[in-house]
């Protein structure tokens, strides 16, 4: 048994357990906090973060407890949908389309990489929708599985000669939850199941580091909601949300280019978090000039997201490296390398003041892979010096022809009369930048 058939498999097992009213929001609240504590350990404590209410800025707490964070509105708890009825969409009175959609899905399931799950099928299956899209007619069928409580079995169609390009297992929804799909070349088309919905196709990162989403109405197409996004998203880019404020996100399923040739399981297995492959730019962190000031953790990310660092629809992240120094005038210098599924791995650059305040703050983009380069090379203001970094490496700098000085290993604030910088580390030669 592969991983994806036993996830498949203890999601059926488990079936006949129902989360509690709330339940669900909850833990999208609140799953990206818990996945990213249990993916890192980092020595030196925890350092916590709150958004001041003024100016969007970043308040830092190194004392244990946050300042008090503005209330957050009642999230709204969606109406289960209900699978009963008539059909719905414009297709249905098209009595020979509904016809080859229940055949195309009767013909499908013995073939279907989800078919152990749906052989235990119940009742007659009921196309719940069926109607015509800009990428022609689709339709949603619906049939009961074991379980009288579980979500029915989903599976959706495309096509004049309908094919079954997703379907869902029985169970595979918890009780009120939202499901849509991402489907065609480059995953350019949405679909959301039932109600009013929003497409967003990007976290999109501005200049100062930090990202908003923007939500477009999606078209009501009577029980299934329409978006074609205005570029390819791949599978962890786009979401979809039943309201712009996003208190009712709503779990995207990605068809993959019609292939269909994974488990409900690996379908969405891009909703799960991410996975922090060795890059260069990875290292011990870098506690300069011997500092005892903790680096950042999970209780960070909370901050960070409500400050448009982090994308509060992600699916997971991680700090990949840090280095932080105290500056002689009391403040704080942070260099951190988030890596966030969907929306890419950026270079942090912030100095925080002994108030808490992050009043400077800069974003390098992607890190270099570049093993000729220094990592962070970084003009800090008011003469405080440069910021240079390069993960495990030995770095020295000199001033003309001058002595070379050690400056430690990993990260330096170096004089902004150094001239030239000496890095090293492994087998590699030592290597020389001139500013």
């Amino acid at each position: 048994m592969d991983t994806e058939d036993l996830t498949t498999a203890l999601r059926a097992a488990t079936e006949d357990v129902r989360p509690r009213p709330g339940f669900t929001d909850d833990v999208l609240r609140g799953a990206h906090r818990a996945r990213t504590r249990r993916r890192r350990t980092l020595a030196g404590g925890t350092a916590v973060l709150v958004v001041a209410l003024t100016a969007g800025a970043v308040a830092w707490s190194t004392g244990g407890r946050p300042e008090q964070a503005p209330a957050r509105p009642p999230v709204a708890t969606p109406a289960p949908i209900s699978f009963d009825g008539p059909t719905r969409g414009d297709l249905a009175g098209d009595q020979a389309y509904l016809a080859k959609v229940l055949a195309a899905w009767r013909q499908k399931i013995p073939t279907s990489p989800n078919r152990d799950l749906l052989s235990a099928l119940t009742g007659e299956p009921h196309v719940y929708w069926a109607g015509t899209t800009p990428e022609g007619r689709m339709a949603l069928v619906d049939q009961p599985g074991p379980s009288p409580a579980a979500s029915p079995a989903l599976g959706l169609l495309h096509g004049d000669e309908p094919i079954v390009i997703q379907d869902v297992p029985p169970g595979g929804l918890a009780r009120g939850e939202r499901i849509g799909f991402l489907f065609g070349i480059g995953n350019l088309n949405a679909l959301a199941l039932g109600g009013t919905a929003y497409s967003s196709p990007r976290f999109d990162i501005g200049a100062d580091g930090r990202g908003t989403r923007t939500w477009t109405p999606m078209t009501d197409l009577d029980g299934m909601a329409f978006a074609t996004l205005p570029e390819p998203s791949g599978t962890s880019g786009a979401r979809l949300s039943g309201s712009p404020d996003l208190s009712q996100p709503i779990d995207a399923v990605a068809t993959f280019e019609y292939s269909h040739n994974s488990t409900f399981a690996g379908q969405r297995s891009h909703l799960y978090g991410i996975t922090a492959d060795l890059r260069p730019y990875d290292g011990p962190p870098a506690l300069v000039g011997g500092t005892t000031e903790p680096l950042l953790g999970a209780d960070a990310v909370d901050s960070l997201r409500q400050a448009g660092i982090i994308d509060p629809l992600g699916y997971g992240e991680d700090f990949r490296w840090q280095a932080v120094a105290d500056l002689p005038d009391g403040r704080v210098l942070r260099s951190f390398v988030l890596q966030q599924s969907g929306v890419g791995t950026r270079v942090y650059v912030m100095i925080v003041d002994r108030a808490g305040v992050v009043d400077w703050m800069t974003c390098l983009g992607a890190p270099s892979l570049d093993q000729e380069t220094l990592f962070v090379d970084q003009v800090l203001p008011g003469g405080l010096g440069r910021l240079v970094a390069r993960p495990g490496a030995r770095l020295r700098h000199r001033t003309g022809a001058g002595p070379w000085v050690e400056a430690g290993v990993g990260a330096a604030i170096v004089p902004m009369t150094a001239t030239a910088l000496e890095f090293s580390g492994g087998s590699a030669a030592p290597r020389v930048i001139v500013f």
